[in-house]
């Protein structure tokens, strides 16, 4: 679904420059309420930004660690999620989950036993803004959320640092459109 990715990359350059606009264009600047309308209300869905390929990438149950990488060398992403044989989300593992694995010479062990169980992964919707994303962030402890849509839709995986990036670009584009 190349199309998704390219509407993903337009809204987020799109958001940037109304968020340029929206400094460049105010008689009197309130630093604050900027950085609240612009930056922490904005919905995750319209910063997020798709898997590549535009779906996500699982592996079936009963798959090695050495199966999870090559998928995930194979398919150039570093979250692959673990599905049952009904097709149930069971798990998800990452690069460096693989990796701890792989350095205690378990790379022939089932998946599962490295990956994240999905009952001790936090979810948020697409709908949900930037400040939720932090507040869960910041009291969940967790390093990344699994961004859903609706009940069953995986969108993929937001990560503490992909938001403080975004984020710092905001501000930087607040900063330069002030000075």
């Amino acid at each position: 679904m190349p199309n998704k990715i390219l509407a993903a990359r337009t809204l987020y350059h799109k958001r940037m420059e109304d968020l340029t606009n929206a400094v460049k264009n105010r008689q009197s600047l309130d630093p604050l309420k900027l950085l609240r309308t612009q930056l922490l209300e904005v919905p995750v869905g319209q910063i997020f930004q798709p898997n590549r390929q535009g779906s996500v990438i699982a592996i079936e149950d009963g798959k090695t660690v050495e199966d999870a990488v090559q998928t995930m060398v194979s398919q150039r992403v570093v979250t692959v999620f673990v599905l049952d044989q009904k097709a149930n989300l069971i798990a998800m593992i990452t690069a460096s989950q693989c990796m701890n694995a792989i350095a205690q010479h378990a790379g022939g062990d089932p998946v599962v036993k490295w990956a994240t169980k999905i009952s001790h992964l936090k979810c948020i919707d697409v709908t949900e803004t930037i400040r939720e994303a932090l507040s869960k962030f910041s009291t969940t402890g967790h390093r990344r959320l699994v961004v859903i849509q609706g009940k069953n839709n995986i969108e993929g995986v937001l990560t503490v640092g992909g938001l403080l990036r975004w984020i710092g670009h905001g501000i930087t584009n607040i900063e330069n459109a002030l000075s």
